[in-house]
């Protein structure tokens, strides 16, 4: 656990995982409950530590919400694979980091929960 605001992006959204379980699926700007995957996105975007501040969001939506992507943007077939490989790649740090914080901390993911 840290202490006080100095903490790393990837870990507050652990820790936003852990407290929230997943995101609902059901996007809370498109209303979307068809899409692949759902995010907690930061309503202030800044990243705090207050749960309060996060909404389900689609994957499109989040981004398009943080301002990562553009719209309508087409990449490259290989730009594509170096994106697809790239977000695999982090999505198995943070399964990683996550299953540390519950053995640590115990409890419930799903509930967010202690045992």
């Amino acid at each position: 656990m840290w202490k006080g605001d100095n903490v790393l992006y990837g870990s507050i959204h652990d820790w936003v995982d852990y407290n929230l379980g997943k995101a609902p699926r059901k996007c809370e700007h498109c209303k979307s409950e068809a899409e692949k995957r759902y995010e907690w996105a930061s309503k202030s975007h800044k990243a705090k530590k207050d749960l309060d501040d996060y909404i389900s969001l689609c994957v499109r939506c989040h981004r398009t919400y943080d301002g990562n992507m553009p719209k309508h943007k087409s990449y490259d077939p290989e730009t594509r694979r170096k994106i697809s490989e790239a977000i695999k790649k982090h999505w198995v740090i943070r399964r990683k980091r996550l299953e540390k914080a519950k053995k640590y901390y115990g409890g419930d993911n799903n509930t967010g929960h202690m045992s």
